[in-house]
């Protein structure tokens, strides 16, 4: 199991920054970033808060907590997506040159 896992708490009001991991853990922020998303991807629950007052991340509670992060996460994808179409249409506009 990852040291990660061990050190982070259920619920956002728990919630640890990357920056606070890496100084636990001894990891770079890009380290603990890559580890959680490895993690992820091997099917471990890690939510994370943007929010002033729990920022970071932490185990959810509850299904809600799975639901938040999911609607957060496909939230940051269609803004991401939006700031990447202009690039896209440039690009295709140049094939059809």
């Amino acid at each position: 199991m990852s040291k990660i896992m061990d050190i982070l708490s259920a619920g956002k009001e728990n919630a640890l920054t990357a920056q606070d991991i890496g100084r636990l853990l001894g990891y770079d922020i890009r380290g603990v970033r890559s580890e959680i998303a490895r993690l992820r991807q091997q099917g471990e629950f890690i939510c994370a808060t943007s929010s002033k007052e729990n920022k970071g991340y932490f185990l959810p509670e509850s299904d809600t907590d799975i639901v938040n992060f999911v609607v957060m996460t496909e939230n940051r994808i269609k803004e991401t997506q939006k700031m990447v179409q202009p690039a896209k249409d440039y690009v295709e506009s140049k094939r059809g040159q």
